[in-house]
């Protein structure tokens, strides 16, 4: 009866659930350092779950402060295209009014140029005409035909009086000799000289004039040549003028469009850096617990005990094919 009991209490042991920590007595070593780890690790799960609820409330908070910010970007955005917009529209009117002005300018100009140029050629015509190759070639034709009419008067009348009755050869000789006569006393050196002189001064005379004359219209022309150029170069001026005017404008815009573009990268570069720099602290935030979760579920070697009477780690003694009790300690 005592062996059986001695049996029986062996088998009760064997079949006695390890967990004796409350009761402070029959506690293996394996029960111990299965205690200790559990315990370990509840507050490890302990602290992991608050820094996950710490971290998840900051990643929240985070995201509310990301998606203010993406809020207020946005908005500034909205503004600044309103702002950009209204300004290119107040440009875009003021340039309007300057092309309008300036096409108003450029067309009076262009008109007054246009009745110039019109009044000069018409003046050039009446120059050329009335003193061109055409009109002195119809002066010499009516010359000529003034000179052939006093011939042909003269040698009718000659005629007639050769064929008029009564008339004999003779009166006709003497009347030409007294014709010649008097020709030759008319054509005399002295007369002639003097009637030469007085037909050169005439003509000199004619030619002064006619110098004069040409001098006057030369400067006429030079005058009216220097006043087109002043005109179309005033015209010019004052279209290269509206036309600057309207460049410095455009430039002006283009100038604010680039500022205003410049600050808005600059914007979205500080926030896309902030992001960036938040990412990667939070990645280093979650490799690092990460790796605390990953190291936590393994015990240190330095913190384990050796166990020489065990034949396998950990629970091989509640086997049934053992029947010994292992090494027992107390707290």
């Amino acid at each position: 009866m005592v062996m059986d009991h001695a049996s029986d209490d062996e088998f009760d042991t064997t079949l006695r659930p390890p967990t004796t920590v409350s009761a402070g007595e029959d506690l293996t070593r394996a029960d111990y350092q299965r205690w200790m780890v559990e315990d370990s690790k509840h507050e490890v799960a302990k602290e992991i779950r608050a820094e996950r609820e710490k971290r998840r409330r900051e990643l929240a908070e985070h995201r509310r402060e990301m998606q203010q910010i993406g809020k207020e970007i946005a908005a500034a955005q909205r503004n600044q295209r309103g702002v950009v917009a209204a300004s290119r529209e107040h440009l875009r009117q003021q340039v309007a009014e300057i092309g309008a002005e300036s096409r108003i300018i450029q067309q009076t100009h262009r008109q007054q140029r246009d009745a110039l140029r019109d009044r000069w050629t018409e003046y050039g015509k009446v120059l050329v005409h009335q003193f061109g190759n055409d009109s002195a070639k119809q002066s010499k034709a009516e010359l000529y035909a003034c000179k052939a009419a006093n011939v042909k008067e003269v040698k009718d009348h000659l005629y007639k009086l050769n064929s008029a009755p009564g008339v004999s050869k003779q009166d006709r000789i003497a009347a030409n000799r007294l014709h010649a006569e008097k020709i030759r006393s008319e054509t005399d050196a002295d007369v002639t000289r003097m009637a030469r002189k007085h037909f050169i001064d005439i003509r000199w005379d004619n030619a002064d004039s006619m110098r004069g004359t040409l001098d006057n219209w030369r400067q006429e022309r030079t005058e009216a040549k220097q006043a087109y150029i002043k005109r179309a170069k005033d015209i010019n001026r004052a279209t290269s003028s509206t036309n600057e005017a309207a460049r410095r404008a455009r430039e002006k815009v283009i100038e604010e469009r680039q500022a205003q573009a410049q600050e808005m990268r600059r914007a979205r570069e500080t926030v896309l850096s902030s992001n960036r720099d938040r990412r990667v602290a939070d990645a280093i935030a979650r490799q690092a617990l990460h790796a605390q979760v990953h190291s936590s579920k393994f015990v240190a070697l330095a913190d384990t005990k050796a166990t020489p009477e065990r034949l396998k780690p950990y629970f091989s003694f509640r086997t049934p094919a053992r029947r010994r009790k292992p090494h027992e300690v107390r707290i």
